[in-house]
């Protein structure tokens, strides 16, 4: 596409904006403003967020803990990441694992089956997993907390985990 000048750097347009992506921007600033507010943080704008963030990472904290208690708790299973609950600041709360018996992606059809949503495989890192010593084809199981997670869905989650591996 041409612009009025054939002068570089101008020769080429920049298009048009990409609304839908602002107004999802501004949607989600929103969001985490009341998100901020709800959990009792008050303030600007920017200071209500920043109380989101951390009301989230103190719940995602507890649930993040119990996950990784009960898949430590079960035999077999190999935990990738910090494990040690004293270091739990230093991690996100992504959990991946892998079980000597059971294939990854078995784990993601019997976790999908009841409606619990996990990734399978190498997650588009595959040197990392190489490094790891994983399974090209295999990887790792994969489950993602958030904020909107609910204790009753960590327990849900185990509990499928630990009837797969017994």
């Amino acid at each position: 596409m041409r612009c009025a000048s054939d002068d570089i750097p101008d020769r080429f347009c920049t298009g048009t904006p990409q609304t839908e992506l602002l107004a999802g921007l501004t949607a989600t600033i929103d969001y985490l403003a009341w998100a901020g507010e709800a959990t009792g943080h008050a303030g600007t704008r920017r200071e209500r967020m920043a109380g989101a963030y951390l009301a989230f990472d103190a719940y995602e904290a507890g649930l993040t803990r119990r996950l990784i208690g009960g898949l430590t708790a079960l035999p077999g299973v190999r935990l990738m990441g910090i494990a040690n609950p004293n270091l739990f600041a230093h991690r996100v709360p992504t959990i991946s694992f892998t079980h000597e018996g059971v294939s990854t992606h078995r784990f993601a059809e019997a976790l999908a089956a009841e409606d619990i949503n996990v990734w399978s495989g190498h997650n588009y890192a595959l040197e990392p997993a190489r490094h790891l010593g994983l399974s090209e084809e295999e990887g790792i199981v994969r489950i993602g907390i958030t904020h909107y997670n609910r204790e009753d869905e960590i327990e849900r989650t185990l509990a499928v985990i630990e009837r797969l591996v017994s």
